[in-house]
């Protein structure tokens, strides 16, 4: 169950600096989110 918290993390970081940096970078950050 550690590796689904740490996938669950990741995906909130990577949402959270998405949303940051989609504001900058629109096209030059991965959307991993759907």
């Amino acid at each position: 169950m550690g590796w689904l918290a740490l996938h669950l993390t990741i995906s909130a970081c990577s949402f959270g600096l998405g949303y940051r940096l989609g504001q900058r970078m629109p096209e030059g950050w991965p959307r991993t989110t759907v």
